[in-house]
């Protein structure tokens, strides 16, 4: 197995297709600013089998994602597990020491399984693992409010009687960013996309990424909002969500409202999957963000950062 580096250009003409949005070549340009390079490798026997793009920092360390949440092999199509152990066993030589996090088993799982077996049967180590949480949209979303506990659909039927909705906004991403700035803000929780960030990534007749924005409002106030990326064919992440807990006396449990429009919205799309997004960092658990996405019917998906 032959490991070769590429240009931007060779790369995604040989990979013209991205597992998800945060391997694309708008989205890598867009952050490459971050780093002091961005290597893109090519896996290859007698084709191309493995692509990787990997962000090298001053100090000379190696991230792949350097600005997402997860990276991950490109690829052409499924292969062996042979040509995954070559592949591994090729990648460690060539970039020791470099942490790659991989995305949680709702992204493309076969490839992503097998990557990760791949890797540790060539040495490599899982440095932690975070608990990640997504809501399944198929066969929902009509029996969505069933799959919860009795109490938290009490709740649901309460604020579902109140004159709150969800309306869309994407032409205006500053009111849901405005929201979502108090929540972090009231709760201590870091926000590191700041609104220029989200509008040039977002932003635009052609975005980086294609995202939504949705407040929960009754007209005059609004109480929540969330921001939802299209990562990858049928599912979608939500990047940033929250409500104001300076008015959300006016609502009953916001966010968990929220997340039942949503939960309806895409899954009458015909999307497959909401991905909520970890409840731990460095594999250091939020329990408090897990019996919350727990009351909101999520399942949990380990996403796994590796050291080679």
């Amino acid at each position: 197995m032959k490991i070769t580096r590429l240009s931007s250009k060779e790369y995604f003409q040989t990979f013209p297709a991205p597992q998800h949005a945060f391997n694309s070549a708008r989205f890598l340009g867009l952050n490459s600013r971050k780093v002091s390079e961005v290597i893109y490798l090519c896996i290859a026997d007698s084709k191309p089998r493995l692509g990787l793009s990997i962000g090298q920092l001053d100090d000379g360390s190696l991230l792949a994602p350097f600005s997402a949440p997860f990276s991950g092999f490109d690829f052409n199509r499924r292969q062996s597990a042979e040509t995954m152990l070559e592949a591994a066993q090729a990648l460690r030589a060539e970039v020791p020491g470099l942490k790659l996090t991989l995305p949680p088993a709702i992204y493309a799982p076969d490839m992503n399984s097998r990557t990760l077996l791949a890797l540790i049967a060539a040495g490599a180590k899982i440095d932690y693992s975070d608990w990640n949480f997504h809501i399944p949209l198929s066969p929902r979303p009509n029996d969505y409010l069933e799959t919860l506990s009795s109490d938290s659909r009490k709740k649901l039927k309460k604020a579902l009687r109140s004159p709150f909705h969800t309306l869309k906004i994407n032409n205006d991403p500053q009111r849901a960013y405005r929201i979502i700035q108090a929540n972090r803000q009231q709760h201590g929780y870091p926000l590191r996309m700041t609104l220029d960030d989200v509008i040039a990534t977002t932003g635009g007749p052609t975005p980086v990424i294609e995202a939504d924005f949705f407040v929960l409002t009754d007209g005059s106030t609004d109480v929540a909002a969330a921001m939802v990326y299209n990562v990858c064919p049928g599912i979608r992440q939500v990047v940033y969500w929250g409500d104001d807990s300076s008015v959300q006396n006016l609502c009953p449990t916001p966010v968990n409202l929220l997340a039942l429009n949503l939960v309806n919205h895409y899954g009458n799309l015909g999307d497959s999957t909401l991905d909520i997004g970890p409840s731990s960092s460095g594999g250091i658990l939020s329990p408090g963000l897990c019996k919350f996405k727990d009351s909101i019917g999520c399942q949990i998906t380990p996403k796994h950062t590796i050291t080679l």
